[in-house]
């Protein structure tokens, strides 16, 4: 009885180290991983210790890779955007999962250039093209639609960068600050890492079955598998994210503090990182604010849990909409600073307190409201960003009034938000270069190598401004989305063309396939070779393999999917850190109202509010009564950039491309 235990204990001990000796392995390639959370933040796991992943392996050189997934670049920008339009793949779903299976059985050369490409187009091309097949297989191994999947974080993970202890020694003692802007976050050394993560975040709910992708699969109205009693089922588990963190980061080769930062941002960015933030029938005073980048670029500043909202205030007693007496004062006051707007809202609350005249008071006592509302909310971002002292001189207002959806379905009323503009410099009146792999991190305890006052304000960071348009594209649903999606179909249909099909020889290879099992049933059997062999070479640059040394990995008992086989590109480093009580409580700034007109006379500058977690969607979506006003508010970023630079008297944006 003992050896036999001692056998076993040895069988287990091996079996162990080999999934784990292949899941370090998948740390020195691409990984494409879904973050799912259920309503209490729990993070979705696999049996094994690991989240649903899939992988693209390349023999391309990684700091190419890195190269094209950091955030600025056109082909980390493209995945982003195509985490938004998911639907534009589920037509050529098929053909994406016939072309795996043939590349599989039938290994075929690297595929060459288009003729109407040149060769480093057709090469991107074919990266994105491995992305598409991984993030297919990622849903199916879910046993979800791809439409489900989640949306991408907009930061990615660089793995196998974990130093042993003598070096992190040597390194503290002969650390620096340098001058890496105050797109601040962990200084990642790139020349150990030997992967990227890529993290595709979602909350757990109903998602559509994968049947949904697969005209010919059988479907059934109403059925989802994409809730906890269908992955407990199915072999996976729950978890707090603080105590899977250390697994995660050991399998990848990374620090605990990085996972514990990427895990709680992915939590927080699946709650509210893509969807609006602004409440519905409010009005806000908004900073627009840019810094330029060392790259010729720029940058805009930012609510670290939603980096495509500007900071903002919300006005107390004013909602939407704004009165014509409002809108008056506004254009009034276009282009002044924001020193002179405070002025003149302090003095025409005063005349309103000391005028005798009831009938006038009255009348215009719902402006005297919007006046002191504003001089509020101007204090309350003059304190909020104290760090530039000097921004009451430097900021303007906009003669424009923006009129925002405040819900996925525009079937809530708009808010409206007056705004500011500003060009910042860096504190400490410096402009220092941008490391965006390292942005948008707040995280205390872990070396930055940045000086304190080299960073703005909690909960503020900053985003690059390409990035911040395409997000806003994608959020407004505007004519670049469609543009986007029409140009993305073409490209899929230039990939995966479609063929005429054979139906005698269809029929016979649906009776050699009677015995085997669906690779997207419930059961999760890997199947023998066909799906576990993909193909080695796509070109120069890229190569795509989900052999069997992964399928240990992939195919834990009951999970779906192709075997669980790896397969996908993409990535580049940062995240939020949410996690902390001091940053979750300076997130909630956002949503709360600026003090009302009685409370700013006693001085106070903040207020409370609905948490922004209430406003989850818990109803029936109703009729989009407000989808006009995507279109008037599109493009907003760029006319407020022309305006900035019309009155760039001091030069900072001299030499900056200011395209999007």
């Amino acid at each position: 009885m003992c050896a036999c235990i001692i056998v076993l204990s040895i069988g287990i001990a091996v079996a162990d180290f080999v999934i784990r000796r292949d899941i370090r392995k998948k740390a020195r390639h691409i990984v494409v991983a879904s973050a799912a959370f259920d309503q209490t933040g729990k993070l979705l796991v696999r049996h094994d210790g690991t989240i649903p992943m899939q992988i693209i392996q390349t023999d391309a050189d990684l700091q190419r890779v890195l190269g094209e997934l950091d955030p600025r670049r056109p082909t980390f920008q493209w995945l982003y955007q195509l985490s938004f339009n998911w639907g534009v793949i589920t037509p050529f779903v098929p053909r994406i999962l016939r072309e795996i299976s043939t590349r599989s059985r039938k290994p075929e050369p690297a595929p060459t250039s288009d003729r109407s490409m040149n060769r480093s187009a057709w090469e991107q091309l074919l990266f994105r093209s491995r992305f598409v097949e991984a993030c297919v297989l990622l849903a199916h191994q879910l046993d979800l639609s791809v439409e489900s999947l989640g949306v991408m974080f907009d930061r990615v993970l660089t793995t196998g960068t974990r130093q042993n202890d003598a070096n992190k020694k040597d390194d503290e003692k002969n650390a620096t600050p340098d001058d890496e802007s105050s797109i601040h976050g962990i200084t990642v050394h790139l020349q150990t890492s030997e992967g990227v993560m890529l993290f595709i975040v979602r909350s757990i709910g109903s998602g559509k079955p994968a049947s949904h992708d697969v005209p010919s699969a059988e479907k059934q109205l109403g059925a989802s598998n994409d809730n906890i009693d269908s992955y407990l089922a199915r072999g996976y588990r729950l978890t707090e994210t603080r105590f899977f963190s250390k697994t995660l980061a050991d399998n990848m080769g990374v620090s605990k503090q990085e996972m514990d930062l990427f895990l709680s941002a992915c939590k927080t960015y699946a709650k509210r990182g893509t969807r609006p933030v602004v409440q519905a029938g409010g009005a806000y005073l908004g900073l627009f604010g840019i810094r330029p980048a060392s790259d010729h670029g720029l940058d805009v500043l930012v609510y670290n849990f939603a980096r495509h909202q500007i900071p903002a205030y919300r006005l107390p007693d004013v909602g939407y909409p704004l009165t014509p007496s409002m809108r008056s004062f506004v254009r009034s006051c276009a282009n002044l600073t924001m020193g002179e707007v405070l002025q003149q809202c302090n003095d025409a609350v005063q005349r309103a307190e000391a005028s005798d005249n009831e009938s006038q008071l009255s009348l215009d006592e719902t402006l005297y409201e919007f006046q002191a509302a504003i001089a509020v909310a101007i204090e309350a971002l003059t304190t909020a960003l104290r760090c530039w002292p000097d921004l009451q001189q430097t900021a303007r207002l906009s003669p424009e009034i923006l009129d925002l959806p405040t819900s996925d379905n525009d079937d809530k009323v708009p808010a409206q938000m007056i705004m500011l503009e500003v060009v910042l410099g860096a504190p400490e009146a410096r402009i220092t270069p941008v490391q965006s792999r390292a942005s948008g991190v707040q995280a205390p305890g872990v070396r930055s190598g940045r000086a304190d006052s080299d960073k703005p304000p909690p909960p503020f960071v900053y985003t690059p401004f390409n990035l911040f348009t395409k997000s806003q594209t994608m959020l407004m649903r505007s004519r670049g989305c469609h543009d986007y999606c029409r140009n993305t179909q073409a490209d899929l249909a230039r990939l995966y063309p479609f063929i005429a099909s054979d139906v005698a020889a269809e029929m016979d290879e649906a009776d050699d396939q009677k015995n085997t099992i669906n690779p997207f049933g419930s059961s999760g059997t890997p199947l023998n070779g066909r799906w576990n062999s993909r193909i080695n070479r796509i070109g120069k640059g890229l190569s795509v393999s989900t052999a069997k040394d992964a399928s240990s990995i992939h195919g834990g008992p009951r999970s779906p999917g192709v075997g669980g086989d790896p397969i996908s590109p993409g990535s580049e480093l940062d995240s939020t850190v949410l996690g902390s009580p001091a940053h979750r409580k300076a997130s909630d700034a956002f949503g709360r109202k600026a003090p009302s007109f009685q409370h700013m006379r006693r001085g106070s500058h903040t207020g409370t509010d609905d948490d922004l977690d209430s406003q989850a969607p818990t109803d029936i979506p109703g009729p989009p009564m407000y989808q006009n006003i995507r279109s008037t508010t599109e493009g907003w970023y760029s006319r407020s950039i022309r305006t900035m630079e019309r009155h760039d008297r001091g030069g900072l944006l001299e030499g900056v491309d200011l395209s999007e």
